[in-house]
């Protein structure tokens, strides 16, 4: 049943015949579209894949290169992995992708622009067969721009890299048979920057005693190209070139089990090229999805943004007549500074006025801190008792402060005279052990002789300018309340 249906859908077969024939009703065998990447690209990379097609008679040779993501440009099917087969292939891309974009393929050191460098796995067949092409676009350029002694096997070394993923590979297969130390001079050809270093190295494997670095010798020696394609300090691409480039064909290997896992494998030919239209049209039915969806947002944040552009000229018009009004009818404006002006000018009066008291404070001679001021509500302020209160305010007195001042003989006239009147004099204490000394008024000076003190609280000594007294005595005849207002009299001074 399957091969019936097989045969009305591929009348000629599943094999050549029906590519041919499949060919022949095409315009194209590659994607303009994705042809069009080559001429953009820094770096391809190719490679062979053995799975997808049936059978060992066909194998598939992938085309990348790297546009924001991995991208597979071209497939070439072909039977025989020979220096003449991969001439043919890389030939026959070369001219499909001219033929398709209307563009040839440039490469870097032949047109100044283009290619950089092109990756492969160190197949020799495959690095020759491009030597081969290359040399054919070499040859159809002007005399003047065509390089002296180049052929089809040093011309890979002004493009060609080999990947160091298959390199390294080809290193293992030597472990099990070679010293470390041998291991690592072998390897060391990745890095050895002169031409003696070189031939070191080639003369150390040729007298080598070990059957398998022999070999490996003899496998390389008859590679030209070998040094110049893992070794920057021999290749003839430029060093930013050579950095630039990926270094292995990753890129290319994980295409393979890609491919694999979406269109399947052991295809016959003709499935496995139709597989590959199909996953094309699916990946560009992706992109177009991806584009549309982008589209969608593109066009809702482009709605938001006129909206919010909008909102944004009402919210200025309102803005702008909200201050039209305020300035035409209330002037708020104009009051609010008028009030911070007058602010300002109040503080600046506030802070002279300050300034002022401060001054007059320190001017002063009376203490004005920390002063007892006036008697209020029958209570006193606490305080010194310098300053009167209106108990007091008929009492004189001579001194603003309570301590004792010294009595200087010129204003005592007689040593013997004292006044004895009482609160009326104005005394100055000069002794504050247990006794006190009056300095009297000179229009009140008596005589102690004359006016015999009618204290009886008074000392007898009071003759001899001495005034010596007990209040218990004095409490004791009833002259307290004398006593007290002579006490107040002379500033609060007593001696117990």
């Amino acid at each position: 049943m399957l091969a019936k249906l097989k045969k009305v859908e591929h009348p000629h077969g599943t094999d050549i015949n029906g590519v041919f024939d499949m060919k022949l009703q095409e315009e194209s065998t590659v994607e303009p579209d994705l042809a069009e990447l080559i001429h953009s690209a820094l770096t391809t990379l190719h490679d062979n894949t053995y799975k997808r097609v049936k059978g060992s008679a066909w194998k598939e040779w992938e085309v990348v290169v790297w546009d924001s993501r991995r991208v597979t440009v071209a497939r070439i099917y072909m039977t025989r992995e020979t220096c003449e087969a991969f001439s043919a292939v890389w030939t026959y891309f070369f001219d499909v992708v001219k033929w398709v974009t209307g563009c040839p393929v440039l490469v870097k050191f032949l047109h100044r622009q283009g290619l950089s460098t092109i990756l492969v796995d160190g197949s020799q067949p495959q690095i020759e067969g491009c030597g081969d092409a290359l040399m054919t676009i070499h040859n159809h350029l002007p005399a003047k721009k065509q390089i002296a002694g180049v052929n089809s096997l040093n011309i890979v070394e002004y493009i060609m890299q080999c990947c160091l993923v298959h390199l390294n590979r080809d290193f293992d297969k030597l472990v099990p048979y070679i010293t470390a130390e041998e291991n690592n001079y072998i390897r060391s050809v990745c890095y050895l920057k002169t031409n003696e270093e070189i031939e070191t190295l080639w003369h150390w494997c040729e007298h080598s005693s070990n059957q398998k670095i022999l070999n490996w010798y003899n496998d390389k020696k008859g590679k030209p190209w070998f040094i110049a394609l893992i070794n920057e300090h021999h290749s003839h691409i430029l060093i930013d070139d050579w950095y630039k480039s990926p270094g292995n064909t990753n890129l290319n290997e994980s295409a393979h089990p890609f491919m694999n896992i979406h269109t399947g494998i052991g295809l016959s030919l003709i499935e496995a090229i139709k597989t590959n239209k199909a996953q094309k049209a699916a990946q560009c039915k992706t992109n177009i999805d991806e584009l549309l969806h982008l589209d969608e947002k593109i066009t809702q944040a482009t709605i938001y943004h006129k909206e919010l552009v909008t909102q944004k000229h009402e919210l200025e018009a309102k803005c702008k007549a909200m201050v039209l009004l305020r300035g035409a009818h209330c002037n708020i404006d104009d009051q609010i500074r008028s009030v911070d002006s007058d602010h300002k000018e109040a503080y600046t009066v506030l802070q002279d006025l300050r300034a002022q008291k401060y001054d007059l404070e320190m001017s002063s001679p009376t203490p004005t801190k920390g002063l007892r001021k006036q008697l209020r509500n029958g209570r006193a302020i606490k305080g010194k008792s310098t300053l009167s209160d209106a108990a007091y305010e008929d009492l004189n007195l001579k001194s603003e402060n309570n301590e004792a001042e010294p009595v200087l003989e010129d204003d005592i006239p007689c040593a013997n005279v004292i006044d004895v009147t009482g609160p009326s004099l104005t005394a100055t204490t000069t002794q504050v052990n247990t006794s006190l000394e009056f300095k009297a008024d000179a229009d009140t000076q008596t005589t102690c002789e004359d006016n015999p003190s009618p204290f009886l609280w008074l000392h007898p000594n009071a003759a001899s300018g001495e005034v010596l007294y007990d209040p218990q005595v004095a409490i004791d005849i009833g002259e307290a309340d004398a006593l007290d207002m002579w006490m107040v009299w002379n500033g609060g001074a007593f001696v117990a």
